[in-house]
């Protein structure tokens, strides 16, 4: 839902271009008053080329994607690969379906016999409306009102490596993009081969390190950082890649 902002009161530092679903007309700005990302779109009313709105929403963290693995839901915090399963695999295109997902899909991975498969998918489309996957009906149980697919079962010809985690520390809380696998008190690395699951290991340990060289630093930038700064702080927590 986007607010009405008085542009001459826009009290807020701009500081880069949006990332993701954005066009030339949208700006990121931090906010002086709430210390907040927002995204600000600027819109000119047809035929009057004077007149010029401003509409300004909260960037907030993101809704990630999860894995099934040893019994327990772990969220996808890194990606090192290709072949992660979109709606454009099935010919869907999604668009923003919150402030909580601005890319517009969030999919729900299993491992069944060693192999990769996307169990569930929930998206938005631009019509809002939904066909049938691999025979799946789909619902609108889910708080965004889109397309939820559960039971898909379809294999993922992921090769690469996840990092999936689990037990969120609510004290490294940022408003802003993914969470990093290190704000996580669980964490490991799946590496695939083709879909097919041929490596993990436990880095919890390397995780808990990270946070202890990570102690006392800032969590988000503020006013007094350069613009560049904040440009490359909110682009890198929108990006899942990793490196280890």
């Amino acid at each position: 839902t986007y607010s009405m902002i008085p542009q001459a009161s826009l009290k807020s530092k701009p500081v880069g271009n949006c990332y993701g679903n954005s066009g030339n007309n949208q700006r990121i700005h931090l906010s002086r008053r709430s210390g907040r990302f927002l995204i600000v779109s600027f819109l000119r009313r047809p035929g009057d080329a004077n007149s010029l709105s401003c509409y300004g929403v909260d960037l907030t963290a993101q809704a990630s994607d999860s894995i099934e693995y040893q019994g327990s839901c772990f969220s996808i915090c890194g990606v090192n690969g290709q072949g992660l399963l979109t709606p454009e695999h099935f010919g869907e295109t999604p668009v923003m379906m919150s402030t909580a997902c601005w890319r517009g899909y969030i999919c729900t991975y299993a491992i069944e016999d060693s192999r990769l498969l996307l169990s569930g998918l929930i998206f938005r489309n631009e019509s809002n409306t939904y066909a049938s996957i691999n025979d799946v009906n789909p619902s609108r149980k889910n708080i965004f009102e889109a397309g939820e697919y559960e039971g898909l079962n379809e294999p993922c010809p992921f090769s690469g490596g996840l990092l999936i985690a689990d037990g969120f520390i609510r004290d490294l809380y940022v408003h802003m993009g993914f969470h990093p696998a290190w704000k996580f008190e669980t964490v490991h690395e799946l590496i695939f081969d083709n879909g097919k699951l041929i490596k993990e290991r436990d880095c919890s340990e390397f995780m808990s390190q990270i946070r202890q060289e990570m102690s006392g630093s800032k969590m988000q930038p503020d006013h007094t950082d350069s613009r560049k700064r904040i440009e490359e702080w909110v682009k890198q927590t929108f990006t899942l890649d990793y490196k280890l």
